[in-house]
């Protein structure tokens, strides 16, 4: 299932990953549509059995570190490293993941324990080295250093001044960092910093939670930046636009010691030119700093728990499941439910044809999305046949982000998904498809029974109960005449 790869005794370095330990490519779940990033070398005899999580669908593996030792996993170009619950619980335990690279993603990290060391140290510390490549760092359990509140300390995530990429970073859960729970400024530096000029990469921060971290919450620092439904509280400074010009969206933030969000810095003549512009966002208070803020509190911050915001995880094993706290669907969509998929089979009066439809990418499309809605139930399914790339075309392999949602008795399902590379989703699908929402329809397009269409097209189809619609009868009958 993973290739064997060396796990780094000490964090204390960023040396290249040793030669001659090429990813290989796997069939298995969700893990098909990247390369998969294994755990073995020292880490092996820490490695236990994989472990089954009853509500969710994905297994996930444990890695014990033992008192006093510290190790690294490094990823390379393409590569993931995901479903991992990592175990700190012994006294002065540590774990660091290193992705400098390009195309990466880490997700469905859960680590259990305190962080005990008070040094100067990043859990994770990321960037993405070309400006046509991304980076994922997706659902994470992080809870930091409960005994520390000292700067500097722990960071969550750091994003690594060369970042010059696009990173998102998602549905993740950082608390008790002395220093930032996401320290995403870094590629914004200037030629005069020390670390010389960033890369000027965005980072995007989306629905995930911080709190009790020293210096920021969420700290960033380049063009096209953004924060956006997420909930920071009880940090020092909650949202940090620290260089040029970041976003708040719709976010919450609340308890800040210094200020709710802050803008600039007086360190360096690049942070005196910040900006943020604020929208639908709550806050109580702001500084400046010279710089300039655009926007106004939306109101009374509404939301202070992790709960409170879709995906974020609230336990170690949450997140190495790839369950969601607040989420309606299970993690693959399917195996739970099965049976409300029956029954809405069961009180539907129109017994419609079903349907295998599929979204179907080019093998240059990154997270592709799409979404539509049917008046009958919906199922994953694998289609028969392959993508022109020679890729798979199944629904539910992405546990992240496919998702279906049954009608609650109205009848109307709603399912979607992301994907891409080549690869596709597919459903099976009873009733009427009413709605189809393709977010990059250059890149991806909708196939009914196998045959490539348009998306009025199957509506159309769809809705007439049969193949083919009414007008097409008409013209064939009109021709044989």
């Amino acid at each position: 299932m993973a290739r064997d790869t060396v796990l780094d005794d000490d964090g204390s370095s960023d040396r290249k990953q040793p030669e001659g330990g090429q990813a290989m490519e796997s069939n298995s779940g969700l893990l098909h549509r990247r390369r998969y990033l294994g755990l073995v070398g020292s880490a092996a005899a820490a490695l236990a059995t994989t472990v089954g999580t009853g509500a969710a669908a994905e297994d996930y593996e444990e890695i014990t570190v033992a008192a006093g030792d510290s190790q690294t996993v490094r990823l390379s170009d393409g590569e993931t490293f995901s479903n991992v619950l990592i175990d700190i619980t012994e006294p002065n335990a540590s774990f660091h993941i290193r992705a400098i690279a390009d195309d990466w993603e880490i997700r469905n990290i859960g680590f259990r324990g305190n962080w005990d060391s008070t040094e100067k140290e990043n859990a994770i510390i990321c960037q993405v080295n070309s400006a046509n490549a991304t980076g994922l760092i997706e659902n994470v359990y992080f809870m930091g250093s409960e005994n520390d509140d000292t700067y500097p300390g722990i960071t969550g995530i750091n994003v690594a001044n060369g970042h010059a990429g696009d990173l998102e970073i998602r549905n993740v859960n950082i608390q008790n960092c002395p220093d930032n729970s996401i320290y995403g400024s870094n590629p914004g530096d200037s030629s005069a910093h020390p670390s010389g000029a960033g890369g000027g990469g965005p980072v995007v921060i989306k629905d995930s939670y911080a709190r009790n971290s020293r210096a920021g919450g969420f700290r960033v620092g380049t063009d096209g930046s953004r924060v956006e439904n997420c909930v920071i509280t009880e940090c020092d400074k909650g949202i940090w636009g620290y260089y040029e010009h970041a976003e708040v969206v719709d976010s919450d933030i609340s308890n800040s010691h210094h200020a709710d969000i802050v803008c600039g810095a007086p360190d360096w003549q690049k942070a005196q030119n910040a900006e943020i512009t604020v929208t639908d966002a709550r806050y109580g208070s702001e500084n400046n700093r010279g710089a300039a803020i655009h926007g106004s509190s939306a109101g009374t911050p509404q939301r202070t728990e992790p709960g409170d915001v879709d995906g974020v995880p609230l336990s170690p094993e949450e997140a190495a499941s790839g369950s969601s706290s607040t989420s309606t669907q299970t993690a693959d969509g399917s195996d739970d439910t099965t049976d409300d998929e029956n029954e809405g089979e069961e009180g539907n009066e129109n017994s419609a044809d079903e349907h295998l439809l599929s979204f179907v990418t080019e093998p240059g499309a990154r997270y592709a999305g799409y979404e539509f809605s049917a008046e009958g139930s919906v199922e994953f399914t694998e289609a028969p046949a392959e993508s022109p790339s020679g890729k798979p075309i199944e629904g539910g392999t992405y546990v992240a982000e496919d998702f279906i949602e049954d009608g609650d008795g109205d009848e109307t399902w709603r399912a979607g998904g992301v994907t891409g590379g080549g690869y596709g989703d597919a459903f099976c699908v009873a009733g009427a498809v009413t709605a189809i929402d393709i977010e990059q329809p250059d890149v991806m397009w909708v196939e009914l029974d196998g045959e490539k269409v348009s998306p009025e097209t199957v509506i159309e189809r769809t809705s007439s109960g049969g193949g083919k619609s009414e007008d097409e009868d008409e013209t064939e009958s009109g021709d044989s005449n």
